[in-house]
């Protein structure tokens, strides 16, 4: 538990969205402010504004608005933003 309790300060998931969903003949990620799409035709990967992003979250996540309200007025969104962290 000690080592999973340290991870929490630097994990990767702890401070950028990373969110992915299995749809048919593709799957389909956030992650920080790009969406990546994977079929079997190849990969492809769009950046995306802050809007486009609580957008996505709802019509390829399916998470509700309020949900994604919630998770943009925690700060969240703005920190998903930001450049990935180094290391």
């Amino acid at each position: 538990m000690g080592a999973y309790e340290a991870s929490r300060d630097f994990g990767p998931f702890n401070h950028r969205l990373y969110a992915l969903k299995n749809h048919p003949g593709e799957v389909r990620q956030l992650i920080g402010g790009k969406r990546c799409v994977k079929t079997q035709d190849g990969f492809s990967e769009q950046e995306l504004s802050a809007d486009e992003i609580k957008e996505a979250l709802q019509t390829d996540i399916y998470l509700s608005e309020a949900l994604v309200q919630q998770w943009a007025a925690s700060s969240a969104l703005e920190a998903s933003i930001k450049a990935a962290p180094e290391g």
